[in-house]
């Protein structure tokens, strides 16, 4: 466990009424790796407050007793959502609960089994928005750390040097464009970016989205946090499993349909269209035979009386 006391950390801190960011982290069976997740948070050296949001849902191993030993020596950093029946089986999302329960002004992003590396990350991208060109949402690149070989890689350096990105390299990644440990954006308009994507297999995508049509996404080079790939229980790990991935599709399909009746602009729509199109013929091709021909059945019912037809 850090080093660190709770007094150490606050000692930096203008004094505040609420914390400037809030650390949202979502955890389910990750006992081994919420540690490291919550030491990223602890080594964070700021000037401003920030508190810890972490949602155990229900975990079936040691997540729960690991958070508790931690909030005993951080109780006024650290404030733990314990669920007493996983949320998730009943199609609750698991980052919108902490979004409606964070206080400040701007939210960082961390799941379980990811972590950050770098002490000043939450320095730097609060000073990004502290500068010129409306910034909603920042992020930067990452480290992928491969589970199951035991590799290592960097992943989503866009480029050499920190920029402001284009809303429409955002909506052309679906949701891949971002890590989702590397993400801040201002705590602005939530409660309606949530009901925006509420039916949405997940939410990650339409986040990016909705918070990057705000106003503008800025790109940071350094490689700050660690993405594990092929953790147990995570999701590249449930992604391998076919009627996961047609579920998915086609749960992606309906939900960016609804999604893009949100925005206005024309071209804006037409982006989120294309990549409708994406998993509609990955849900289609994810099918053979007769199973295609369902597929191709269930996709038409979706889009029915649509003028997404004209794009598939």
């Amino acid at each position: 466990m850090s080093g660190k006391t709770e007094k150490g950390i606050m000692q930096n801190w203008l004094k505040s009424d609420k914390p400037l960011v809030s650390i949202c982290c979502t955890t389910y069976n990750h006992e081994a790796f919420i540690a490291t997740a919550i030491e990223g948070f602890l080594m964070q050296e700021t000037d401003f407050s920030f508190e810890i949001l972490i949602r155990d849902d229900c975990s079936t191993d040691n997540t729960a007793e690991i958070i508790r030993e931690y909030v005993k020596k951080y109780p006024h950093i650290i404030k733990p959502i314990y669920e007493a029946e996983n949320q998730f089986s009943k199609g609750v999302k698991p980052m919108p609960v902490l979004y409606r329960q964070a206080l400040g002004e701007y939210i960082a992003l961390c799941e379980g089994d990811d972590y950050w590396l770098d002490p000043l990350k939450l320095k730097k991208q609060h000073s990004v928005f502290q500068g010129p060109g409306n910034i909603s949402i920042c992020f930067h690149s990452a480290e992928e750390l491969d589970c199951s070989r035991g590799t290592r890689k960097v992943i989503c350096k866009h480029f050499s040097s920190d920029k402001k990105v284009l809303i429409d390299d955002v909506i052309s990644g679906r949701g891949g464009y971002m890590p989702t440990a590397s993400i801040m954006f201002k705590n602005t308009y939530v409660s309606e970016m949530v009901e925006t994507f509420e039916g949405a297999p997940i939410g990650d995508y339409f986040m990016q989205v909705y918070m990057s049509s705000l106003g503008g996404v800025y790109f940071l080079s350094d490689s700050m946090c660690v993405y594990r790939r092929n953790s147990i229980g995570g999701w590249t790990s449930r992604q391998k499993e076919q009627s996961t991935r047609q579920s998915y599709y086609l749960g992606m399909v309906s939900a960016i349909d609804i999604f893009a009746q949100n925005f206005e602009d024309i071209k804006l729509k037409e982006q989120l269209y294309l990549v409708l199109k994406f998993y509609a013929q990955s849900y289609i091709g994810s099918s053979r035979g007769c199973k295609k021909i369902i597929a191709i059945y269930k996709l038409t019912r979706v889009l029915k009386n649509h003028s997404v037809f004209s794009v598939l």
